[in-house]
């Protein structure tokens, strides 16, 4: 979520990153370039070198890869005016499919062909200086004071790794399903916007309904919550615990 959307913060929020002597973000890295581990994201969203099948290429049939490659370019089609820029790249990675030698993950193609529908994590995605994530903004805001993160950084590869090579015909089959769709890439444009919404206001009662209604979207996945709430969880009773009698933001 850019800054830009939720900016000015509430007098509450600014009070509380004032009074505090430690933060804990989700990751104790930014994700954002420079950020100091962009290889090391950038190496979550590649298949491991040591996998046989380390390339889509090698884990579809020449057909499949094909009607990938025409979903992909039917929802870049319909990407709103503010996301051309992401668009562009992502067009530039859908042409390299073929290639064994493109070892990007099937799951992370799916997940920021998604993130072209709404404009504004294209903004994020443009990777221009001058706009700054909500997250990278609260850090700013701390910086000169501790700063931990609740899950391991290892946990975020998660997300994009770890598929088989039937995990991802699967995928492959959904993404060709929905990036085909003109009735679900609207459903999923207006829902990916209704959770900048929900995030700015914390509306959780809408979030609920937003997932039951867009349960297929990799970060609404039950099993994918879970895994993420459970580390988050246990990150907060770590930080209360190591951290008696200090004021800690997380």
């Amino acid at each position: 979520l850019p800054f830009s959307a939720v900016e000015p913060l509430p007098s509450a929020v600014e009070e509380a990153l004032s009074c505090a002597d430690i933060a804990y973000f989700e990751l104790a890295c930014s994700t954002a370039a420079g950020g100091g581990l962009e290889n090391y994201f950038a190496h979550c969203r590649s298949y491991p070198i040591s996998d046989t099948n380390d390339a889509i290429a090698l884990r579809l049939t020449a057909q499949e890869v094909s009607d990938v490659q025409g979903a992909l370019r039917n929802l870049l089609s319909k990407a709103p005016p503010g996301c051309t820029e992401a668009a562009a790249r992502l067009s530039k990675d859908t042409n390299l499919l073929t290639s064994a030698d493109f070892r990007v993950t099937l799951q992370d193609m799916y997940i920021t062909a998604l993130r072209t529908l709404d404009p504004q994590n294209c903004e994020l995605l443009g990777g221009k200086a001058s706009v700054q994530s909500l997250e990278d903004a609260l850090r700013n805001k701390v910086a000169g004071r501790p700063i931990w993160g609740l899950r391991d950084l290892s946990t975020e590869c998660t997300m994009y790794q770890g598929n088989t090579v039937d995990e991802d015909k699967v995928l492959a089959r959904r993404l060709v399903s929905e990036f085909t769709n003109i009735d679900w890439l609207t459903n999923a444009s207006a829902g990916l916007q209704a959770m900048q919404e929900i995030m700015r206001c914390g509306d959780l009662a809408t979030l609920q309904s937003l997932k039951h209604s867009m349960l297929q979207l990799p970060w609404l996945k039950t099993r994918t919550l879970n895994a993420t709430n459970a580390a988050l969880g246990q990150g907060l009773l770590r930080a209360m615990q190591r951290n008696p009698g200090q004021t800690v933001l997380a």
